[in-house]
């Protein structure tokens, strides 16, 4: 995906992760660079995620051969849906572009963006000044 295919509601995180606002919900996704050395996915383990979820709490973990990432919950909520193409097997579609959503998320304030990098702000090709060290 490029950047420039990023909706107004896209923010990120300052792990790469992304967050799509849609109202009263949001989808939840592993960004593009967070995924680069990815061939493929063995596996998606989704972390015991029932009730309120704080923000930063672990939602899943995408694996490939010994490599590990972990999504975390970019603002506090409950989960709504988990994506059923992933679940059922299907999760190479969040590569090469990490434009598939893995959790539906019922924010627990939905027009909050504090802590969230807009996506004017988000750097390309990965390089990002909200970006950990």
């Amino acid at each position: 995906m490029s950047l420039n295919t990023i909706t107004a509601q896209r923010y990120f995180t300052q792990e790469h992760d992304w967050i799509d606002f849609k109202g009263a919900v949001a989808d939840v996704g592993v960004g593009k660079f967070k995924l680069t050395g990815f061939k493929a996915i063995d596996k998606i383990v989704f972390a015991d995620i029932s009730g309120y979820i704080e923000a930063g709490q672990l939602i899943a973990s995408v694996y490939y051969k010994d490599y590990q990432i972990d999504l975390n919950m970019p603002v506090a909520g409950k989960i709504a849906e988990l994506n059923g193409l992933l679940v059922n097997g299907e999760m190479n579609r969040l590569l090469p572009d990490g434009a598939c959503w893995l959790v539906r998320i019922i924010p627990a304030k939905p027009y909050d963006r504090n802590g969230l990098v807009p996506p004017k702000e988000y750097g390309m090709n990965g390089k990002n000044k909200h970006a950990k060290s």
